[in-house]
């Protein structure tokens, strides 16, 4: 006997399965595909644009400043209407761009081998928040700093170098950082994160010849008895050029040329030596 809709009559055939008593087109005219908030609320820092999601700061790059994807991804949560197995967000597109913003969510609905396709309108509202790290960076409030200095010195040419080396590094990096400030022994870099400090140190590592070492400062107990303080990561990298003045071993040498393997000094007497940098970033004096 063949089965009809319960409340239009529609035949069940080839082209037409039914959900449960009803055909496709009643089901979502009664149900729809999914339990959706008419309104979502999306907080963002106005100053960097990261947006609070999920319990934690994302940055403005991961989701490239487009509102649709935060909005996208707050109504992927909403749960299917059963007997619906999957509910996917296919678009977003704006009705008004004036707050409340208003949009036209397009979902797609799997049941069994039907799809089913609704479309929703929801309001958002976006309320401006400062993260974390733009109220460090506006107080001034560090948690680690990093040392940049050079061994024996950081030479001009060496600065350059480290300058566009930071400004290659990912925002997620970048952003973390509070404050820059220019020494005339080097560059110190001022972290919202330890963990963003030493992920800086080891690139350096990476890209240049260097030594770490690690300290902490102002150390106190917290309110559940654990020790903290500001973590100082000293990063020293080797920045040797031909004519500089060098003392390894309480000796004076001059540099007479920088190879990858290998850096030639001359002592006083005119005998040249050979030693590779990683040694002598061990064996140099600091100034």
């Amino acid at each position: 006997m063949p089965r009809f809709c319960a409340r239009c009559g529609a035949h069940e055939g080839k082209e037409m399965k039914l959900i449960g008593s009803l055909c496709p087109k009643c089901f979502l005219e009664i149900y729809g595909l999914v339990s959706i908030p008419s309104r979502i609320t999306l907080v963002i820092c106005p100053k960097c644009g990261a947006a609070y999601v999920d319990g934690k700061w994302i940055d403005y790059d991961l989701y490239g400043g487009e509102i649709r994807v935060l909005i996208a991804h707050e109504l992927s949560k909403s749960k299917p209407i059963p007997p619906i197995d999957r509910v996917e967000v296919e678009e977003i597109e704006y009705i008004s761009a004036e707050e409340p913003l208003k949009v036209v969510a397009k979902l797609k609905g799997i049941y069994k081998e039907l799809i089913l396709r609704k479309d929703y309108v929801v309001e958002t509202l976006i309320t401006k928040r400062p993260c974390p790290t733009c109220i460090r960076r506006a107080s001034k409030s560090f948690k680690a700093l990093v040392q940049i200095r050079g061994l024996p010195t950081l030479s001009k040419s060496m600065r350059i170098k480290v300058r566009k080396f930071l400004e290659s590094l990912g925002m997620n990096i970048i952003r973390d950082i509070v404050d820059i400030e220019e020494t005339k022994n080097g560059i110190d870099l001022k972290l919202s994160s330890p963990g963003t400090a030493r992920h800086i140190a080891n690139a350096l590592a990476r890209k240049f010849i260097v030594k770490i070492v690690e300290s902490y400062a102002s150390i106190h107990r917290s309110r559940n008895g654990r020790r903290e303080g500001k973590l100082t990561l000293s990063v020293r990298i080797l920045s040797t050029e031909p004519g500089d003045y060098l003392v390894i071993d309480n000796k004076p040498y001059v540099v007479i040329s920088v190879e990858n393997s290998y850096i030639e000094l001359e002592d006083r007497n005119g005998h040249r030596v050979r030693i590779t940098p990683e040694k002598l970033m061990h064996r140099v004096r600091a100034k």
